[in-house]
């Protein structure tokens, strides 16, 4: 029984909490979806719904058929440059932009769509999160040692679950509590982006503030200078990836 438990425990730590964000993301775009879109996308992916699927895409990793796909899910862009598509390490940007013609065309099978959607629908959320988009010498702060309230991770690790996690909220209470908390107009202005180098950008806009991690012995300070970044990017990703999709099934 005690095998049992501790089984249970490694695997809610292994692919329970990083679900969180991409969840939260989906439903965010889910509620602001128009009807059009909405039906559009109930016909690729049938009766589920967006935060279901959300996490498909680092699900499959375990399967040696996707193998491939290992470096979709970031991009690197030095520090000083540009992004450049051809010179990036990683293909979230390539890939997103792929699978939005695959989507807006029409043309694939189902199958093939509901696939373009899925991944699409993780890979927005994956460029908002600010270390998928790498400087191109920490594999995205990977490499960056810290400890999170005294426990050995690392910087990566802390954008990805533990901030997210901190709150100790279900998706569904950080899409009710963000949704609630900016007005309107902020949220309409937060659609406006003239495309995916406009996100990369900004997410890597905020690196000099989350590289600033002192003796790497993060907690409640850390938290609380990060906070605002956090809420930011999962509505944020959320509304764009709803003016994304809005836009294919206009």
């Amino acid at each position: 029984m005690r095998r049992l438990i501790i089984l249970l425990i490694l695997v809610s730590v292994a692919f329970g909490p990083g679900q969180t964000g991409h969840r939260t993301i989906a439903k965010i775009a889910e509620d602001n979806l128009t009807r059009k879109a909405r039906k559009a996308v109930r016909a690729i992916l049938g009766h589920t719904d967006l935060a279901a699927v959300s996490t498909w895409a680092d699900e499959i990793k375990s399967d040696p058929d996707w193998d491939h796909a290992y470096n979709w899910h970031w991009v690197t862009i030095p520090y000083g440059e540009v992004y450049s598509p051809e010179r990036s390490n990683g293909k979230a940007g390539v890939k997103i932009e792929e699978f939005i013609k695959v989507l807006k065309t029409g043309e694939a099978s189902l199958e093939e769509q509901a696939v373009a959607l899925k991944f699409l629908i993780h890979l927005v959320a994956d460029i908002h999160t600010p270390l998928h988009v790498g400087n191109g010498t920490d594999r995205g702060a990977n490499d960056v040692p810290v400890t999170w309230f005294g426990d050995s991770t690392n910087l990566h690790e802390v954008w990805d679950i533990h901030l997210i996690e901190y709150k100790r909220m279900s998706y569904t209470e950080w899409v009710h509590m963000l949704q609630r908390t900016y007005t309107p107009e902020q949220m309409a202005e937060l659609q406006e982006f003239e495309g995916i180098e406009d996100i990369l950008v900004e997410s890597q806009s905020y690196h000099p503030s989350i590289y600033d991690i002192g003796d790497g012995e993060l907690s409640y300070r850390y938290v609380y200078e990060h906070q605002e970044i956090v809420e930011h990017f999962l509505l944020a990703a959320g509304l764009r990836l709803a003016a994304i999709l809005n836009d294919i099934y206009q």
